[in-house]
């Protein structure tokens, strides 16, 4: 069936879960729960034939949905696919996707914590009074090279930039490239 707002709503619920798509765009479909609950999906696999798993993406719940903002989703995701990026995986990776207080924290329990006491306070200060209150609720991936170059700036008329920690600390910010890695060093990649 093509899908329209009309063929949608007309669709009556028949105790189990149905599933219908749509004629005018491959891989988009509708949904119908038991209990009269539509959304919309988008069918697709990441390469050809059936030997590929099929993955199903939701879109969203009809009506709050329109069927042209689903077909919009969808031709979205579809170009993506083609591109290779996998809708569903892209949706993994951001939820998992650490915060920069997070990855300070393992920082400063797997590197920090083995310092001489004095040093360990120093890093720790600066970490909890300077990077935190800048970074510490962005997610470490979205961390860029001009975010680190701006907070670098902001530091140029404060006491801090003047100490013998700051080599270290800058290290610690610009590293080689920017994203906290797996062992916890924030490293801004070039924008």
């Amino acid at each position: 069936m093509k899908f329209t707002k009309r063929e949608i709503d007309a669709i009556k619920p028949t105790g189990k879960r149905e599933t219908y798509f749509d004629d005018s765009f491959t891989g988009l479909a509708v949904r119908i729960m038991p209990s009269g609950h539509k959304s919309f999906y988008y069918t697709y696999r990441l390469g050809k034939g059936r030997y590929f798993e099929k993955k199903w993406i939701k879109l969203g719940t009809f009506p709050i949905l329109s069927v042209e903002q689903a077909r919009e989703k969808a031709k979205t995701i579809a170009a993506n696919i083609h591109f290779g990026i996998d809708p569903i995986m892209q949706q993994q990776e951001e939820k998992e996707a650490i915060i920069v207080k997070d990855a300070l924290q393992a920082f400063i329990t797997d590197h920090i914590a083995k310092l001489k006491p004095q040093t360990r306070q120093s890093y720790e200060r600066l970490i909890n009074k300077l990077v935190l209150p800048y970074f510490g609720k962005i997610r470490t991936k979205d961390v860029t090279y001009s975010d680190v170059a701006t907070f670098h700036a902001g530091l140029k008329d404060t006491l801090i930039r003047q100490t013998e920690h700051m080599p270290y600390y800058q290290s610690f910010l610009t590293g080689a490239n920017c994203a906290i890695t797996e062992k916890h060093i924030l490293i801004p990649a070039k924008e």
